[in-house]
């Protein structure tokens, strides 16, 4: 008589394995794991070049939700704008537009905000801030 494990199907019905099958169970979830493992260290350090790319590039970047919620911005946009992250960050863009942006220039960002949250590209772009 053979050692058994035993496991729960998709039906939570209880099947018995034979030693080698539990034991290619064990090799197959072993394999898994290392796959996951792996898939887990690229995603971690795909993570840390995309943050190395935003908080050092030039221009001043934001990032949010498609309903306009502002998930980030880097220490450009920070300096650009003279205001803390921390009073930006979780606010809706367009609040936070109407808030820091001359009338004239809120008007032409809303279209670009609006093409950004439909997936529509949009080139670079300047705006005046109010003082």
């Amino acid at each position: 008589m053979g050692v058994k494990g035993r496991k729960y199907n998709e039906n939570e019905e209880l099947n018995e394995l034979s030693l080698p099958e539990l034991k290619k169970r064990i090799s197959d979830l072993e394999k898994e794991l290392e796959t996951l493992r792996k898939v887990e260290e690229n995603l971690r350090e795909s993570e840390e070049n995309f943050r190395d790319i935003f908080e050092t590039v030039d221009e001043g970047i934001a990032y949010g939700t498609l309903r306009g919620k502002i998930l980030a911005i880097n220490r450009n946009l920070e300096k650009i704008l003279g205001v803390p992250r921390e009073k930006i960050v979780g606010r809706n863009v367009m609040r936070v537009s109407k808030d820091l942006l001359t009338p004239e220039n809120f008007n032409i960002v809303i279209p670009l905000i609006q093409g950004l949250v439909r997936g529509k590209p949009v080139d670079p772009f300047e705006v005046r801030y109010r003082d």
